[in-house]
């Protein structure tokens, strides 16, 4: 009978139980006013147990209020746990008895116990099951078995022989199955609760993001976009198809990928050039997953991103790279070349790469003659020989472009070569590169003549040693950046021609130091004046018809010009003895090719023309009478 009376008023319990979580769950909010609320229902449940308990004795009854103030304390938290335990209270004290002590007492243990259990769990109750909420349940009732202690007269051992099993068994399991509904709804509502947060934070970011985000069908029509970029307009592009804002390449391009994202529900990347209506146009880059909305409806969801600007200075990059890069190489090149038409043909093209380069002349100034002659030309690529043009007069009152470049040390961009005092054998060429009429009358040759360029003069020193010339068919075909690039150019080309200049001056006074000691040598030999230059001459005679190089050829012709250099270090009383020489003599006489050698060793450019000071006197069999 008395299991059957505990397990009615579990019953009760669990109806009443989760009759509150419905209610809590679809009207009242967590608020703290919600807290409070939810408490009184906790309460007003545990006063529905008490109101049909389980009859012990006078005064002493039994019921399901634990079950709801453990539960009420590990859902609720500690507001919602005081004012249950407070109304659950107020109640047993208004039925009173023996046991109103022990009752109220087992109240506010059950609440605390829920309250414990939140904590050490931190309050995330998604840590929970049944399993756990069982081992709660037990762990709730048989301390409140052991409070039981606290009844008067002795009806503690009673109730141990009564009632605690039936007690512990019935109103943990009821623990654990209230448990696990609230929980259900506990769980529903945090979600329902991140669903409600995450769509607002997903609608907040879609009405703010930079990107466009939009959904195509299969056709390219648009069927959601997030917001149209204001330099498209302000047409509304709904329904309207995104081909109509690619040209026909782009949208090729566009439908590839939506056929394959429609046919693999794979996820594609690329970049589109998007134009407007009223002929903007901006780069985007793209990427396109498949998408099926609520009504299984498939379609392709597009983020599209705005990568103009990185475009823009992706371009830059690539040209100041190559630019950095030709400077490098012509640097590089300077640095192992010392012959000036292979560093002019490899800044030809370099800057070909980087500019329009229809004609490039680099012209030089003599400042004593007063005039400005064409060293190096090209036209469409085309060699075109300096000798072709005819040197100009340098005006000191800046009467055309070169002379105001050269006086005044300035750069110049012309917009318009139309409009500008040039030489016309200067700016005009034909299609194949070739000069044309030499007439400074510009009517008969408009189609082919130079319209724009760029005059960098060559300065070293602070004098201006040249001027780089850059044409182009087309008008205001230079910026600011390309004169930049041609002033670091003819920088290098300046350092260039000194370098040229210096060591050819260098291997021109060496040349005279070397014809010098071979006059030398000749004054002192009287007998064989004018020996050495007829050697010099016959080698490199024979080089010729043996097809030497000319490189090869100067190194023969400084060895000729050397070969008895080592007789300089003998002296006059052997050299020029007029009768036979003694042994000892001659044995000095022998050495004179060692001599040569040794003298001449420490002179590095002249390491290649040793072998004949040195070998001259070597037979044809290898034997060398002098050693």
């Amino acid at each position: 009978m008395v299991y059957a009376d505990i397990i009615n008023n579990a019953a009760l319990l669990l109806i009443l139980g989760i009759l509150q979580s419905l209610i809590h769950h679809r009207w009242i909010h967590n608020s703290t006013w919600g807290q409070v609320i939810r408490g009184v229902l906790f309460g007003l449940v545990a006063i529905a147990t008490m109101s049909i308990p389980v009859n012990f004795s006078s005064g002493i009854f039994f019921d399901g209020r634990s079950v709801v103030l453990s539960i009420g304390g590990l859902f609720g938290g500690p507001i919602v746990a005081l004012i249950a335990s407070i109304t659950a209270s107020l109640y047993r004290i208004h039925v009173g008895g023996v046991g109103m002590f022990t009752g109220v007492g087992s109240i506010l243990i059950a609440a605390g116990s829920g309250i414990f259990y939140r904590n050490f769990i931190k309050r995330n109750v998604k840590t929970l099951n049944f399993w756990r909420l069982l081992i709660f349940g037990l762990c709730v009732h048989i301390i409140l078995i052991g409070w039981f202690s606290t009844l008067p007269g002795g009806v503690f051992f009673d109730v141990i022989h009564d009632i605690a099993i039936k007690y512990l068994t019935v109103f943990s399991l009821a623990t654990a199955i209230l448990g696990s509904v609230i929980l259900d709804q506990e769980l529903r509502t945090i979600a329902e609760e991140h669903s409600r947060i995450d769509s607002q934070k997903y609608r907040t970011l879609l009405e703010t993001a930079p990107d466009v985000i939009m959904t195509l069908d299969q056709q390219g029509t648009i069927h959601f976009i997030n917001h149209v970029p204001d330099w498209l307009g302000d047409s509304n592009i709904l329904t309207e198809s995104a081909f109509s804002f690619l040209d026909d390449v782009q949208a090729s391009k566009l439908q590839e990928k939506l056929q394959h994202v429609f046919s693999t529900h794979q996820y594609q990347f690329d970049e589109f050039l998007v134009k407007a209506p009223n002929g903007n146009q901006k780069w985007y880059f793209a990427s396109l997953g498949f998408l099926e909305d609520e009504n299984a409806t498939h379609r392709v969801i597009v983020v599209a991103k705005d990568i103009t600007q990185q475009m823009n200075d992706f371009k830059t990059i690539q040209q100041r790279t190559q630019e950095i890069e030709t400077l490098y190489e012509i640097g590089q090149l300077i640095g192992k070349s010392l012959d000036i038409e292979t560093i002019y043909d490899s800044f030809f093209q370099s800057i070909s790469h980087i500019m329009v380069c229809d004609r490039v002349m680099i012209s030089s100034v003599n400042q004593v003659e007063k005039k400005i002659y064409c060293e190096y030309c090209r036209c469409k690529g085309k060699r075109i020989a300096p000798t072709e043009f005819h040197g100009l007069d340098l005006d000191e009152d800046d009467g055309d472009l070169q002379s105001q470049v050269i006086n005044n040390h300035h750069p110049m961009i012309i917009r318009d070569l139309k409009y500008q005092k040039l030489a016309a054998q200067w700016i005009f060429c034909d299609e194949n590169g070739g000069n044309l009429s030499t007439s400074d009358d510009l009517s008969g040759a408009e189609a082919t003549a130079l319209r724009s360029g760029i005059l960098v003069p060559v300065i070293l020193n602070n004098k201006v040693f040249g001027v780089i010339h850059v044409y182009s068919f087309q008008e205001n075909a230079y910026g600011e950046q390309e004169l930049r690039f041609l002033q670091a150019i003819a920088a290098q080309i300046a350092v260039a021609s000194n370098n040229a200049k210096l060591y050819k001056d260098l291997q021109l006074a060496y040349d005279k130091t070397l014809e010098g000691w071979s006059t030398a040598l000749q004054m002192r030999e009287k007998e064989t004046a004018g020996h050495t230059r007829r050697v010099a001459h016959l080698t490199i005679e024979l080089a010729d018809r043996m097809g030497m190089t000319e490189e090869e050829k100067l190194h023969l012709w400084r060895g000729a010009l050397l070969h008895d250099i080592g007789k300089l270090v003998i002296p006059d009383n052997i050299l020029q003895k007029p009768g036979p020489l003694d042994e000892e003599e001659w044995e000095i006489i022998k050495k004179h090719p060692q001599f040569a050698y040794d003298w001449l060793y420490p002179i590095e450019y002249l390491r290649s023309a040793l072998d004949i000071p040195y070998s001259h006197h070597e037979h044809w069999d290898g034997n060398h009478p002098l050693k």
